[in-house]
């Protein structure tokens, strides 16, 4: 069939739209004198266009006027980006996003293929619209000096003359890439230091299956690291313990989501280990995950059964004698606590600081009693030397993290402490620190032994020659 006679079209619409609940193909052959074969034809054309809706009533066809809005008059109500194409791949239509991001005139865009056009969005397109079916696919162009990333979508449509084409939606989600990116840079500095961590971490979900756990856990319990996921957490504890294990993660809640319990490491050694779990929920108060950080304290329970065989053997013995092998004894336990201590903290980045966690370790570490006591108080006031926050703050601003720093603090009873940091920033879509995750490791002892190995040596003088 030719071209419609648009005359005769319009007196069609304006007969619909004079009766709403619609005309049969006879009724409208009648009114406008046309040939009933003819006025079929007319009708398919305008019910492919979109501009006719037909019912059926029984045995006859009962044509309405479309309510639809056209798709050209929706282009411009978009934000994205849509550029529609004949059936060979010429630009009809193209809204106005799209000539403000390509800073080009309409008229110099319509009737030309992609190939014809020399800008880089465009030839990054003519290599992803052959395909005629509707696909949604990636594009990344440099416009203006600056990367963009846009997902095409490419749909099959009719036109209102009954021709066939493309449209293509282009989403600008060059934003989105660039804060999924920054996320995957920041994951991966937490995995860097997490992974260099002598404590065991995992992560665990709520039917005890593993989903996480750094190299320090699979070297402790000899597991093959791409092996760990098809692991089940229970598998690795000493079947007399299982019953602590299962308490301690079914008593963690919204309310208390931290719990901690020691058990032994399944085989034939007796390992011992010292855990802190952590719970992560939904607002519903639904348990998502479980991040678990735990230590060996094996020779810690050697060293109090060594204890208290020490006690029972000073009962026996007099007074003073018993009262200095218990001086002995608690300075050895002692020494292995500071060596084995590892604290974990999370506080704000601003000049004072405030402590938002910290596990227990990292509480007695500085001598406090519980969390609450050390939330009381601003970061800057454990510091020796407040300089030191501020060097600290600085490093974490250039370099994003802050790795095994050496840090004179100060304990509740204002005693001196030197420990190791090391800490990552926690940065917002604008980049800024918001808060900072940390580990300390008490290394006192052995700045300690060192002053006391030189305070031990003979001082020379020129005199003594």
């Amino acid at each position: 069939m030719g071209i419609l006679d648009q005359g005769k079209v319009d007196r069609i619409k304006h007969l619909l739209k004079m009766h709403p609940k619609g005309l049969t193909i006879s009724d409208l052959s009648f009114r406008i004198k046309m040939n009933r074969n003819l006025m079929a034809k007319y009708l398919d054309m305008l019910l492919i266009s979109g501009q006719v809706e037909m019912d059926t009533v029984g045995s006859a066809k009962v044509f309405h006027l479309s309510h639809l809005i056209p798709l050209s008059a929706m282009l411009d109500f978009s934000f994205d980006l849509v550029i529609m194409l004949d059936d060979a791949k010429r630009i009809l239509q193209v809204n106005e996003p799209a000539l403000s991001i390509m800073k080009m005139e309409k008229t110099f865009l319509l009737g030309k293929k992609f190939t014809e056009i020399d800008t880089p969005l465009f030839q990054a397109l003519a290599l992803h619209s052959d395909d005629a079916r509707t696909t949604v696919q990636e594009v990344r162009c440099e416009i203006e000096g600056a990367e963009h990333v846009f997902r095409v979508k490419q749909v099959p449509t009719a036109f209102d003359d009954g021709n066939r084409g493309t449209t293509l939606i282009l989403e600008d989600v060059t934003a989105q890439m660039k804060y999924q990116e920054m996320l995957e840079k920041r994951e991966a500095r937490y995995r860097e230091i997490i992974e260099d961590q002598p404590e065991l971490i995992c992560r665990i979900s709520p039917d005890f299956s593993l989903t996480y756990a750094n190299p320090a856990f699979t070297r402790y319990y000899n597991v093959v690291p791409e092996e760990i996921t098809r692991k089940n957490l229970l598998s690795f504890i000493y079947q007399e313990d299982l019953g602590a294990v299962r308490s301690c993660l079914a008593s963690l809640s919204k309310d208390t989501p931290v719990a901690r319990c020691q058990t032994r490491a399944a085989g034939e050694s007796v390992r011992w280990q010292d855990w802190t779990y952590g719970g992560r929920f939904l607002d519903s108060g639904e348990l998502t995950e479980i991040q678990g950080s735990g230590h060996d304290i094996t020779r810690e329970k050697e060293q109090q059964v060594e204890k208290e065989r020490q006690y029972t053997l000073m009962n026996n013995l007099t007074r003073e004698r018993s009262e200095q092998q218990v001086r002995e004894c608690e300075k050895q336990y002692r020494t292995l606590i500071q060596y084995l201590n590892m604290g974990q903290y999370r506080s704000t980045a601003d000049p004072q600081g405030r402590f938002l966690w910290g596990n227990t370790s990292f509480i007695n570490i500085l001598g406090y009693e519980s969390m609450t006591d050390l939330q009381g108080i601003n970061v800057i006031e454990i510091f020796a030397q407040p300089e030191a926050r501020k060097e600290i703050l600085q490093e974490l601003r250039r370099n994003g993290f802050v790795k095994k720093k050496l840090v004179h603090l100060k304990r509740r009873d204002q005693t001196p402490l030197t420990v190791s940091v090391t800490a990552v920033a926690e940065l917002n879509e604008e980049g800024e620190i918001v808060s900072i995750n940390g580990v300390v490791q008490d290394v006192s002892g052995f700045f300690k032994d060192e002053t006391c190995a030189q305070e031990s040596e003979p001082v020379h003088t020129g005199e003594e020659k």
